[in-house]
């Protein structure tokens, strides 16, 4: 599996079979796979390993946070972000950081606790490839202030999102390098940067506040490939995530208008594509058949050459259907063999 994973990440080759991974599996699937209620490193590890898939996401914890005290239903983390759990799920409630607050907010990236997953996971996982996450620059500040007040931040007070930005990138280039120097094979930049019909800056507030964070990043991170992870329809980005260096793309949405076959043929020697395989409708509510279908064809566009990870477009969320994941690990199995044939 390791091997397969290795060969697409890089490019270099072509693997024996496509190499299936995912961001992260919820709790709720594991445990039905499982058969059990406890969830640590070595549960998932083995959900992973039953399921076939070849690499697996190590993810930096968060430090503190302070609980909602009303109701005890939620929590305000280190970057101020509000979150609530609604029956059993979390949800983003909203922003709490102050441009006031600033120059006081500091995320320490030498407090050994955020690697502790990091090094649990590189010490049980030697027949995985393991990607290490690093958090988005622009992901995390829209989500500290709130997405209105930010959104407002860009025109009213450029200065305050420019410094929020550029410390919160310095923090994850610093927790990055760690990563990398604990042993992870490649970096993961989860950073949502889309909607369904196109991205939410323009392309003038993204060359000025977040393709800069990029720059840096890659040219920080580069003794390993560099993964971005964002949702949306991305297709006036990908010559910019190209350009900054980024060497592979996941999630690539089709209910987005991400087309697996045009990107592809347009990206398909520039980057390493991951995902595809729709996790809002055709996990949740599609038939077996139909997800047997959707593989084998996303495989047929993306697979020949290499360079391409069966994944969803998204994450495997409580609501997919533990059938169609089997089916999407079985077809991906039977119509992934190198050289591909169909």
């Amino acid at each position: 599996m390791r091997e397969d994973a290795l060969v697409a990440l890089y490019h270099e080759g072509i693997p024996k079979e496509v190499p299936m991974y995912d961001i992260k599996i919820d709790d709720y699937v594991i445990q039905t796979i499982m058969q059990t209620k406890k969830v640590d490193v070595e549960v998932e590890l083995a959900c992973l390993r039953k399921l076939g898939f070849a690499m697996v996401t190590a993810h930096p914890k968060n430090v503190g946070g302070t609980k909602i005290e009303r109701d005890n239903n939620g929590y305000i983390d280190e970057w101020g972000r509000i979150y609530r759990y609604i029956d059993g799920m979390k949800f983003y409630a909203g922003g709490t950081l102050k441009e006031e607050d600033l120059d006081s907010k500091e995320w320490d990236p030498e407090i050994e606790f955020r690697y502790s997953n990091i090094k649990e996971v590189l010490a049980r996982a030697d027949d995985f490839a393991v990607i290490g996450r690093v958090g988005g620059t622009f992901e995390r500040a829209l989500l500290a202030v709130g997405p209105e007040r930010f959104f407002l931040y860009v025109y009213d007070r450029p200065k305050f999102i420019q410094k929020l930005l550029d410390k919160i990138n310095k923090f994850w280039i610093e927790v990055g390098k760690r990563e990398i120097e604990l042993g992870v094979d490649a970096i993961l930049i989860t950073d949502d940067l889309a909607y369904h019909s196109g991205p939410y800056l323009s392309q003038e507030h993204m060359d000025r506040f977040i393709w800069p964070t990029f720059r840096k990043r890659v040219k920080a991170f580069q003794r390993v490939p560099v993964i971005l992870h964002t949702d949306g329809n991305i297709n006036s980005l990908l010559d910019t995530i190209v350009e900054v260096g980024i060497q592979g793309i996941h999630s690539l949405e089709p209910t987005a208008r991400m087309d697996i076959g045009k990107v592809k043929k347009q990206y398909g020697d520039k980057l390493v594509l991951l995902g595809n395989i729709d996790c809002g409708e055709l996990l949740t509510q599609g038939t077996v058949q139909e997800v047997e279908l959707t593989v084998k064809d996303t495989i047929s566009k993306a697979a020949p050459g290499g360079g391409y990870f069966l994944s969803t477009s998204n994450g495997i969320h409580r609501g997919v259907k533990i059938a169609n994941l089997w089916a999407m690990c079985r077809a991906c199995k039977k119509y992934g063999k190198y050289p591909i044939a169909i």
